[in-house]
């Protein structure tokens, strides 16, 4: 799934509506199904994060909601309707592995005070634990449970949810673009976050260029577990452009080189870097961006 909802369900309430997961599992089942055989690597949702939080609390993408206590709805739900494909795919005995693809980041915090560094923290954990730890611990992080709760939200869990969330995957896949430096301000959003222009290049989305976070990272989500891990998005946003033919690529081509620099550390290093895939082998609508 890549956050291509059908509108019908949307207009049911889409991913806020605990009926969305059933659509959902049925969709899989069919998949599963159909490509039976076919797909060895089977991933369940693509980025949760921008499903649950960008689209339904920052209102970057569709359906643009500024509400957390709906993006907190959503992200559980997707957890739930992937905790039971993973069940149906184990039951149809589908071939292959099964897994899911969040994106992380990494930050840094911006000074040594303690605020900054409890900024810094919610940053890493909301793109980073969010959506892992339920999966291999059971739980979400307490610390932005309760983060959450001041602020008026919570999770909206069920009776056996947390087991359903919690069914065995196979593999990780990690979708990585950039890091941030991070310092605490009171009017930074819902997180109180807030990333410093440090200087670095950029891309034309204007993402910082730090490889760095992409080995820090994988470290990071050790702590879950040796497991297979896929970076399944990886690479630069440029504006390319064309001369007699041609595009001088020359600052992708850096991006590239850099952050396989540090998938190769971390390989070196002992973890189980199965594969490595840039975005895009193909030119695509980037959703909300890139337009004029």
């Amino acid at each position: 799934y890549h956050w291509d909802l059908p509108q019908a369900l949307q207009d049911a309430g889409g991913w806020g509506n605990r009926r969305t997961i059933q659509a959902f599992v049925q969709f899989a089942e069919t998949m599963f199904r159909e490509f039976h055989g076919k797909i060895q690597h089977w991933l369940t949702f693509n980025e949760p994060w921008c499903i649950a939080f960008l689209s339904n609390m920052l209102g970057v993408h569709a359906p643009g909601l500024t509400n957390l206590q709906t993006a907190i709805d959503v992200g559980h739900h997707l957890l739930v309707a992937h905790g039971l494909s993973v069940r149906r795919f184990r039951e149809l005995g589908t071939s292959g592995q099964i897994g899911i693809a969040p994106n992380v980041s990494w930050a840094v915090p911006y000074s040594t005070s303690e605020e900054d560094k409890a900024a810094c923290a919610r940053t890493i954990s909301l793109h980073s634990d969010w959506f892992l730890q339920p999966i291999y611990q059971g739980s979400y992080p307490q610390f932005l449970v309760d983060w959450f709760a001041e602020q008026g939200a919570t999770v909206p869990i069920q009776d056996g949810d947390m087991d359903i969330i919690g069914e065995p995957i196979d593999m990780n896949g990690i979708n990585y673009y950039s890091m941030s430096v991070n310092r605490f301000n009171p009017e930074a959003g819902f997180l109180q976050s807030e990333e410093i222009n440090m200087g670095l290049p950029v891309t034309d989305i204007g993402w910082p260029v730090e490889s760095r976070g992409l080995y820090e990272v994988l470290h990071y989500l050790q702590k879950y577990g040796n497991i297979d891990i896929y970076i399944t998005e990886n690479g630069a946003c440029i504006n390319d452009e064309v001369v007699n033919g041609k595009v001088q690529d020359d600052r992708r081509i850096s991006y590239m080189q850099q952050h396989l620099v540090q998938v190769h550390r971390t390989i070196h290093d002992g973890l189980h870097v199965k594969g490595y895939m840039a975005w895009s082998l193909l030119d695509n609508f980037e959703w909300a961006e890139g337009y004029n």
